[in-house]
């Protein structure tokens, strides 16, 4: 019923059975987010998150819920700090080299960025957001690779060059093709501009046509 002060005076009392706790910090935790008004209120809330991820190390959420506060906020360096040291505490949370590649794709290291969601993919091969987003900042890498090497004059490439920039290309292709055989209803992510764009831009006429009468469906 939205009524947060005996939400909070509730969930402290059932803090203290051991076998409610983790109940409990859930509820502290949403009713905290709910009722943020201050950024004192603010500070408080991520040091929920971060207790509670310390206390409940198997439950994952509170690391997506800290990562997704520092992506909102849009701090990159916070960002990909926190990830470190989440990556130093447990070098298998998907969650958190999910959100150091979201960072460093934020400050347009691509390199960097596609590693730790490769590394993410990994871990989880079923980790749709994370095969999504490789192949996402890999095109970005394409991009930002064709317009280093194009010259300067007439902006064309030279066949060695464009040669690199397909291959960059073609990674992507792979990584959101396995999107598509992942979750072909789209039910995760919508894959099909990204993939479309990626047949368009390596000339597959006949697979960019297919995706192109599903853009709008």
């Amino acid at each position: 019923g939205k009524d947060y002060p005996n939400v909070v005076k509730y969930a402290q009392v059932a803090i203290e059975d051991t076998a409610k706790a983790k109940d409990a910090t859930e509820i502290l935790v949403f009713a905290k987010k709910e009722t943020m008004k201050t950024k004192q209120d603010t500070l408080e809330y991520i040091d929920m998150l971060k207790k509670a991820s310390k206390q409940f190390p198997n439950d994952n959420r509170y690391s997506a819920w800290i990562g997704d506060y520092y992506l909102q906020s849009g701090s990159a360096n916070e960002l990909a700090e926190w990830a470190d040291e989440e990556i130093a505490k447990n070098a298998e949370n998907k969650f958190a080299y999910v959100f150091k590649g979201e960072a460093l794709r934020q400050m347009e290291k691509f390199d960097e960025a596609v590693e730790c969601y490769k590394k993410a993919f990994e871990i989880d091969p079923t980790y749709i957001a994370a095969a999504y987003q490789a192949g996402v900042s890999l095109n970005s890498k394409a991009i930002k690779l064709k317009d280093e090497l194009a010259d300067k004059k007439t902006g064309m490439l030279t066949t060695a060059n464009a040669d690199k920039v397909k291959a960059v290309l073609n990674e992507a292709k792979t990584y959101l093709e396995k999107v598509r055989e992942l979750d072909p209803d789209r039910e995760q992510v919508n894959w099909t501009y990204a993939l479309y764009q990626m047949y368009y831009s390596l000339g597959d006429k006949a697979k960019a046509d297919e995706l192109e009468k599903m853009l709008n469906q």
